[in-house]
């Protein structure tokens, strides 16, 4: 799928004051294309941009997240959640252990609300649409991180650590 021709991408990249509209264009190409986005529409249930909020300790968790896939309603939760996140910009120079631990706690606050709500598990991948894989040129970089019904626990004891 070549976005480039694509009337509406120019009137969103005017829109959203986006001034190099190749670069739109070719992230979502690369999006368009990948595996990852299977994956997402292979699940019943996929919601973009959803808010959400948990509790944590005397407070609250909130924000929203990109992209939620799941196999039944965000209401529902049952099994696992498929939660992605898009960035942009970066180097292809950046190291994997730098990028883990850039999104470390992105990762976790996440996760956190994800199993608080009743999920078994989560999958997150934080998918960077303007970087090749390294593995696979056609496909874009990506980093994921895997958590479980038992990791809420630690999840939650280092987030109220860090608000602390």
């Amino acid at each position: 799928v070549q976005t480039c021709a694509l009337p509406i991408l120019a009137a969103q990249a005017r829109a959203y004051g986006v001034g190099d509209e190749a670069r739109l264009a070719a992230a979502l190409d690369r999006w368009l294309a990948s595996s990852l986005r299977e994956r997402v529409r292979a699940r019943a249930h996929m919601a973009p941009e959803l808010p959400f909020s948990v509790s944590l300790g005397d407070a609250a968790l909130w924000g929203a997240m990109d992209l939620v896939a799941t196999d039944g309603p965000w209401a529902a939760p049952a099994g696992e959640a498929l939660i992605v996140d898009y960035k942009t910009g970066g180097s292809p120079d950046e190291a994997p252990a730098d990028l883990r631990a850039k999104h470390a706690l992105q990762a976790a606050c996440y996760a956190y609300a994800a199993l608080a709500v009743g999920y078994e598990a989560v999958e997150l991948v934080f998918v960077r649409v303007e970087q090749a894989s390294p593995s696979d040129p056609a496909e874009p970089q990506q980093l994921s991180y895997r958590y479980a019904a038992a990791d809420l626990p630690v999840l939650e004891e280092a987030l109220l650590r860090l608000a602390g």
